[in-house]
């Protein structure tokens, strides 16, 4: 437990404090496929992995830190995070420095939400949850497999777009983990779909 907590304290010294939020990134530079992405920039995927770790601390240790950083979080991801919203589908970007619309990137940030919406009380959230649900099922190939990149974005940046086993568990562990809270047929015709793919 004291290692446990130890780890937790190098994560609250190394947030990185944006204009709204806090989040986590990487300590170098790098060159995603459609920005170049500074040092010590809260990436959406990475702070969607720690808010996993914040949650779960704090429904074991109670302690109130956790919780008041959980509270920027969510400031990060609804405040900092560009968002595209097309119609009923939402996508929020991989850092707030890019417009890149990335399927995985997108439900991790998804599914931090619905957890944070459980721990607040805040069913509105919900709304954020469901509409980036919608945007990468939209997406979704008739074989129920998701590119990388959503296609249309793609295209319009001249971009390689792929079909990777590696993304594609990100995004099927995000839709389960959705959809355990949020029984919705929609959700779960995609997932049944997505699930057809994995050969056991």
């Amino acid at each position: 437990m004291k290692s446990c907590r130890s780890f937790l304290d190098w994560l609250l010294e190394n947030g990185v404090v944006w204009d709204c939020g806090v989040g986590w990134g990487y300590n170098f530079d790098w060159e995603a496929a459609a920005a170049f992405i500074p040092a010590r920039t809260p990436i959406s995927v990475v702070t969607a992995i720690v808010t996993r770790a914040f949650v779960s601390a704090y429904r074991v240790l109670g302690d109130e830190r956790y919780l008041e950083v959980l509270r920027d979080v969510m400031s990060f991801f609804l405040g900092d995070l560009n968002r595209f919203e097309l119609g009923s589908r939402i996508c929020f970007s991989y850092t707030p420095v890019d417009d890149m619309m990335v399927h995985n990137a997108n439900l991790m940030v998804a599914e931090a939400l619905l957890r944070l919406s459980e721990l607040f009380g805040i069913d509105e959230m919900r709304r954020f949850v469901l509409g980036a649900v919608r945007f990468t099922l939209f997406d979704q190939n008739l074989d129920g497999s998701f590119y990388y990149f959503y296609k249309d974005y793609a295209r319009r940046r001249g971009l390689r777009n792929v079909i990777d086993n590696f993304h594609t568990g990100y995004v099927i562990y995000s839709l389960c983990e959705i959809y355990k809270a949020m029984r919705v047929e929609e959700l779960w015709s995609g997932l049944v779909k997505a699930l057809s793919l994995i050969h056991i």
